[in-house]
């Protein structure tokens, strides 16, 4: 059990999904069905590398369009873009990122390796999954405590 210590090359998601600013926010919506995922990273090509700018969420497709009864097949993803993004590097431990999402009020970050490539994405139920897991292995410690009462009770029966 490593809990907040572990690094996110070892937690977060290695796939990850991705478009381009110029693509239109209805190929974008069609794209998160068709993976079945609720963001999209949003990517530019730098020195032959893949470098994040930008998260595109579900959320952000229906307060763009759906709230302001605009259109999805006339805007592009660059049109509801923000600049500020929040990423996170690979070496950075869980609490560091948990730390980010509370401060910046996101579910999701960008992992980018040491070049500032993509290299995956955490969202916030990868660390509750992997926070579960540790806590599922704290209550396993009642258990080992009682065999081992047992065996100790053994030997002097």
């Amino acid at each position: 059990m490593r809990g907040t210590e572990m690094r996110l090359s070892e937690v977060g998601k290695q796939a990850v999904a991705t478009i381009g600013a110029e693509e239109s926010l209805e190929s974008a919506a069609k794209l998160m069905r068709d993976l079945h995922v609720g963001d999209l990273i949003v990517v530019e090509f730098k020195d032959g590398r893949k470098t994040p700018v930008w998260i595109l969420t579900d959320r952000d497709i229906v307060m763009a369009t759906v709230a302001l009864g605009a259109h999805p097949e006339v805007l592009n993803v660059g049109d509801i873009m923000t600049r500020k993004l929040v990423i996170a590097r690979e070496v950075d431990s869980l609490a560091r990122v948990i730390e980010l999402m509370k401060d910046n009020g996101v579910k999701r970050i960008p992992i980018v390796a040491e070049s500032g490539e993509l290299s995956g994405v955490i969202c916030l139920e990868d660390i509750i999954s992997q926070m579960a897991e540790d806590f599922s292995s704290l209550s396993q410690i009642s258990g080992k405590e009682k065999e081992k009462e047992f065996d100790r009770r053994r030997k002097f029966d």
